[in-house]
């Protein structure tokens, strides 16, 4: 008998990540923000979602300003998963209880619901690294998860109080506004004070540097233009409110570099107060989209600890249940795949769910 197909989604603001047990991974752009209403047909959409058996649901999306506040985001969300739920599927939210809850326990303990992604990335790979500090780094936060003899010991529950407790840091690769990061850049030894305007992202200066590779099919930048240099390197001099015929690309690959580094220093410091506040032996697992930075931390200050990365933690489970990749997507179908194969967990099918606002 073939075993059951598990689908694991993370449906956040602006992608949609998704991985199956059977190896099928990937990201859908979608800004929920501008098409709540669109969102069970773009979850429909989604790779696997249609044989899936059991689906486990991750989400950050209920942030979205197109919610009036988190309850009703949570609540929008599992509607919308209902709405594309296929007959006899089983579907269950994670939460950052560690449990798995139905559509009904998912709303009404919407704030356990809420932003639970992170949770389920460190309580992953916390099975096989039971002694460190996870440093994930997307496309618009930065989490930093301590994780201590295989559970997670973060201060922090929600989004507030991680952030509060330096766990979160609302930077990332891609999203995050230049002007969030610098105020000030060098140029033919002048300080000249940047834009504070959404001209340029960070997604900008790690094209131009070639960290991150060029995405035709991403919208993610300031204009709404192709994720590509030569655009980059015009959204990068708006912010010093020019164009590329008064900043030519030597200076302006030369300012992309000291934004970087700002931004590496920035996430730097909040790894070294973790650091010192968990006591960590130095042991840090790197992933996400900008899992290069934190690379880059690393190997810089040799000092803070050695980085891991997703490849090697992969590796380190067992050959037959091996996740295709670490990410929150992959995390949350397969600690679901483990509650419900062990039958520690067995959530009613959809037609067989009791009655519930949905």
């Amino acid at each position: 008998m073939s075993e059951p197909t598990f689908l694991g989604l993370d449906i956040g603001g602006a992608n949609i990540k998704h991985c199956s047990n059977d190896g099928v991974f990937g990201s859908l752009p979608f800004e929920l923000w501008k098409h709540p209403e669109k969102l069970a047909a773009a979850i429909a959409d989604v790779p696997g979602w249609k044989s899936a058996d059991h689906v486990a649901i991750t989400m950050t999306g209920e942030l979205a300003d197109c919610f009036e506040n988190k309850s009703q985001g949570v609540a929008a969300i599992c509607e919308s998963v209902n709405s594309a739920a296929m007959n006899g599927q089983t579907i269950g939210y994670y939460q950052t209880s560690g449990k798995f809850v139905d559509a009904c326990e998912a709303k009404a303990s919407w704030n356990l619901t809420a932003a639970s992604n992170w949770h389920a990335l460190a309580s992953l790979v916390g099975r096989v690294l039971p002694d460190c500090v996870l440093i994930d780094i997307g496309s618009t936060t930065t989490d930093l998860i301590p994780v201590c003899g295989g559970l997670v010991t973060s201060e922090g529950t929600t989004d507030l109080t991680r952030l509060a407790a330096g766990e979160l840091l609302y930077t990332g690769v891609v999203r995050s506004p230049v002007c969030s990061v610098v105020r000030f850049v060098a140029l033919d030894g002048t300080h000249l004070p940047i834009a504070q305007e959404l001209f340029s992202n960070m997604l900008d200066v790690y094209l131009i540097l070639g960290k991150i590779k060029e995405r035709s099919n991403c919208r993610h930048t300031a204009d709404g233009r192709a994720a590509n240099k030569a655009h980059s390197f015009k959204r990068l001099a708006r912010m010093l409110c020019a164009d590329e015929s008064e900043l030519n690309q030597t200076q302006l690959v030369s300012i992309a570099h000291q934004i970087a580094e700002r931004h590496l220093s920035l996430i730097k410091n909040a790894i070294l107060r973790i650091k010192e506040r968990e006591q960590n032996g130095g042991t840090f697992v790197v992933t996400g989209e900008g899992g290069f930075v934190a690379e880059a931390i690393l190997e810089k200050y040799a000092g803070i600890g050695t980085a891991i990365g997703s490849d090697a933690v992969a590796k380190l489970f067992d050959a037959n249940s091996r996740p295709a990749i670490i990410n929150t997507s992959a995390a949350v179908m397969f600690l679901y795949r483990s509650h419900v194969m062990s039958g520690i967990l067995a959530l009613p099918a959809k037609d067989d769910k009791p009655a519930c606002n949905m």
